[in-house]
């Protein structure tokens, strides 16, 4: 009988300290992705003020963002200061576009402030498929080859991606961008999980985490 009430406590105690919630001290610090790919470094910083800092850098693209943090349980509550990503409706601006006698597709990308802009990757598809591509000129302007594309694709790294339906019979685009916030990743009541100093973030639908994980480092 006592060895029946003896195991009884232990389980009790034993799930008393599994369930128990976490502590300021306990989360606080610095945090880094723990992954092993060239040009991808992601760290979080939970300070004891509540405050948080997410900071990235994937290639050529960086970011960093601030918000605060809650305990909830055994759970880590994010939400940053700025709730809002751009979508890409909101990034053209203004688009004009000509059926002009011509055999190929000329495209000319600006910013609202009439300035070209260079480097930026266009190209047309077809059910998916690449049709023709090419990257804007200093002046902005890139050609492509006349196709009956279904669709048109703009990449610029600090403009984010927009993709716009296309008529095979339009040779002419004007396209007005402004920029995007692709510096940006925002928290919005995400829940990350601590576990023997590593924290494993939210992927999709509640309560299922990525494997991979963030390793404290401060």
């Amino acid at each position: 009988m006592k060895a029946i009430i003896y195991t009884i406590s232990f389980i009790f105690l034993t799930s008393c300290l599994i369930t128990k919630d976490l502590s300021v001290e306990q989360v606080t610090g610095k945090y880094q992705l723990n992954i092993d790919t060239y040009g991808i470094v992601k760290t979080i910083e939970l300070s004891a003020d509540s405050t948080f800092v997410y900071d990235w850098v994937e290639g050529l693209n960086s970011g960093s963002t601030a918000g605060v943090w809650k305990i909830e349980g055994d759970k880590i509550v994010l939400n940053s200061y700025c709730q809002h990503e751009i979508e890409a409706d909101e990034i053209v601006v203004r688009m004009e576009k000509n059926t002009l006698d011509s055999d190929s597709l000329l495209i000319q990308v600006i910013d609202i402030n009439n300035n070209p802009i260079p480097f930026t990757k266009c190209f047309t598809t077809f059910k998916s498929k690449v049709v023709s591509a090419a990257y804007t000129n200093i002046n902005g302007r890139a050609k492509l080859s006349k196709s009956n594309a279904d669709s048109l694709i703009i990449r610029n790294v600090d403009f984010g991606n927009v993709q716009l339906k296309h008529d095979p019979l339009t040779t002419y685009y004007k396209i007005v961008l402004k920029s995007k916030y692709i510096n940006f990743r925002s928290f919005q009541s995400e829940e990350w999980e601590y576990k023997n100093n590593r924290l494993y973030y939210s992927s999709k639908g509640k309560n299922k985490f990525n494997t991979d994980y963030y390793r404290k480092i401060d």
